[in-house]
């Protein structure tokens, strides 16, 4: 993995960490319950530390041998996933907000 690239990695591994820890606060208080969630989030923010701490070492040496190159990928891969099953729970819960209104009266 060449410098430019780990740059690039580097810069959007931030991101995906503040993404899934600011957001994970508001998914609803029951998916937020389901066993996958907590997992989902530590290894989100652990995947996203390591591959930030890698992707600047790349920077710094001038970029990062296979299989230091491939572990970063790895990293990457499994933020995305994380990120998407994030966004697909902030999806269900905006769904639940608008079926479910807070200033109904209950019946």
């Amino acid at each position: 993995m060449n410098s430019p690239t780990c740059s690039v990695l580097a810069s959007i591994f931030p991101l995906i960490l503040l993404t899934v820890v600011l957001e994970s606060r508001n998914v609803n208080l029951g998916l937020r319950r389901l066993k996958i969630f907590r997992p989902l989030v530590f290894v989100a923010v652990g995947t996203s530390l390591i591959g930030v701490f890698l992707a600047v070492v790349g920077v710094s040496t001038n970029g990062l041998e296979v299989a230091w190159g491939a572990l970063v990928w790895v990293a990457f891969s499994s933020d995305l996933l994380a990120l998407a099953l994030l966004v697909l729970m902030l999806v269900v819960t905006r769904e639940f907000d608008e079926d479910h209104p807070k200033d109904s009266p209950s019946v």
